[in-house]
């Protein structure tokens, strides 16, 4: 499985799932997702390898931490395509 950053980073040939989290019925198991704690120190960006006219460039490049800040926005928390709201050519 993928994230949206190795998304960004294969220009669209790995797709992120959508995903969907569930809790308990009671609501007091806590739960915490790798985003939290784990992000790329280096710049997120297509290798040109990856660049044709089959496929051609998708993203931008980004710094990870920014587009996980990015989530928590408010255009962010609307947006119906992460990725090209936030980085999309």
């Amino acid at each position: 499985m993928a994230g949206d950053g190795c998304q960004a980073w294969s220009n669209n040939r790995v797709l992120s799932p959508n995903h969907k989290v569930t809790l308990d019925k009671n609501g007091k198991e806590t739960r915490y997702a790798m985003s939290q704690f784990s992000f790329l120190s280096k710049m997120v960006e297509v290798p040109e390898e990856l660049v044709d006219d089959e496929h051609p460039l998708q993203f931008k490049p980004f710094a990870h931490v920014d587009l996980l800040n990015f989530y928590a926005t408010e255009r962010g928390l609307r947006s119906q395509n992460i990725l090209k709201d936030f980085c999309g050519v």
